[in-house]
């Protein structure tokens, strides 16, 4: 496996995705390179003491402590795959459709040679690629055992918050691994839109259509109940149009076909849709099966003078410029705004944890331990499988 270290995408892509200063890193929606994943390490919390590392909050003798460990909920955990699971992920060989031809069997013609059938080489058409790229990210947290054991009152409260402590290291890694699937679903919508030029333009398509005044802006539209249906009728027949083996929604290099797929949308689309389609007498026929809020692509604030959590922010994805063009969406800077929604056939997008290791070490002369949890990640966007993206432009 060929091993990459990179030192600063997933720390934006963490900062942009809480809207606040990460490891030095502003909290502003700005360009993020998705041609490389990233390791990371964990800065500590800050508290309203004076307090450089975790160990030193802690208050010698506390007669009662309430400890409070930080859980999170991955947002894309469909795209998060079992390591036992993998391997069809990492070597994926695709066979295109044979070629059809008629039968002699049933039309024989007298002395009529056969040979150029018989002794002709048919060669299967075999597309096969393997991911090989890893990326490891390290978690450290220091433990200084001395103040620790001044600062409980039983050992068991001492083994409560060890465990606390370890336990927000799993979180820090479950969000970690939950930014490098939100980049890697930027990078979808972005190969989509530049690169096999699957994206559906919504606004463009409803104004042609006259469902909406020419006029309209993405925000305006979001707020029309005739739009919203229109979008959801797109949306659903996209949807079940890639049950068709085809190459209208790839990359073009094999016809493949969809019947296993995740449809993720922006809260804000999907919200106003559930308002509008409760005033709908029949609701159900503007359904187009199961799908995933997200509250943001990429982040939620930005330099500009907008509140947070506005749509200009949760629907703009931006990418770096990438000189040697690995996702082939060109080497320029690439950002893309008011992006409502992403379809994608379950093998085109997955990310998974190949490796893992915990290990430690003693600083004699400062009386304290480090442990380090390590995690060797992949990461895959297959555009041989069908992905759409849904964009209000």
């Amino acid at each position: 496996m060929k091993l990459e270290n990179v030192s600063s995408v997933l720390q934006e892509a963490v900062a942009q995705a809480m809207g606040t200063e990460y490891m030095s890193k502003v909290g502003a929606i700005s360009p993020v390179d998705a041609s490389k994943l990233v390791d990371i390490g964990k800065d500590i919390t800050n508290t309203t003491m004076t307090t450089e590392k975790f160990t030193k909050a802690l208050v010698s003798i506390l007669g009662r402590r309430e400890i409070e460990g930080l859980s999170y909920t991955p947002l894309y955990s469909d795209i998060i795959v079992n390591r036992v699971e993998w391997g069809g992920f990492i070597e994926r060989v695709k066979i295109d459709m044979a070629d059809i031809m008629d039968s002699p069997m049933f039309s024989l013609q007298d002395k009529h040679s056969y040979s150029d059938i018989e002794h002709t080489f048919y060669q299967p058409k075999v597309i096969s690629k393997i991911y090989e790229e890893g990326k490891g990210i390290m978690i450290p947290i220091s433990i200084q055992s001395e103040m620790l054991t001044e600062a409980f009152t039983s050992w068991d409260r001492m083994n409560e918050y060890l465990t606390k402590i370890r336990t927000v290291i799993r979180e820090t890694l479950k969000f970690a691994m939950d930014k490098y699937a939100s980049i890697l679903v930027e990078g979808a919508i972005a190969i989509s839109d530049k690169a096999t030029q699957t994206s559906v333009h919504l606004l463009t398509e409803a104004i042609a259509e006259g469902v909406i005044p020419e006029a309209t802006t993405a925000e305006q539209a979001l707020k029309k109940e005739e739009f919203l249906v229109y979008a959801s009728r797109r949306i659903a027949q996209i949807r079940d149009n890639m049950k068709v083996r085809t190459v209208a929604y790839n990359n073009g290099n094999i016809p493949m076909q969809s019947t296993d797929n995740n449809l993720y949308l922006l809260s804000e689309f999907a919200r106003n849709l559930k308002f509008a389609k409760s005033g709908i007498y029949n609701e159900q026929m503007i359904d187009f099966g199961e799908s995933k809020t997200i509250p943001m692509w990429q982040g939620i604030t930005s330099s500009e003078k907008t509140e947070d959590f506005d749509f200009a922010n949760t629907s703009v994805i931006s990418l770096a410029a990438d000189p040697t063009n690995k996702l082939g969406i060109g080497t320029e800077a690439v950002k893309i705004s008011n992006v409502i929604g992403l379809l994608f056939d379950r093998k085109a997008i997955g990310i998974t944890i190949y490796k893992e290791k915990m290990t430690s070490s003693y600083t004699a002369s400062a009386d304290f331990w480090n442990e380090y949890l390590h995690a060797l990640t992949n990461q895959i966007i297959d555009s041989d499988y069908p992905m759409v993206a849904f964009i209000l432009d």
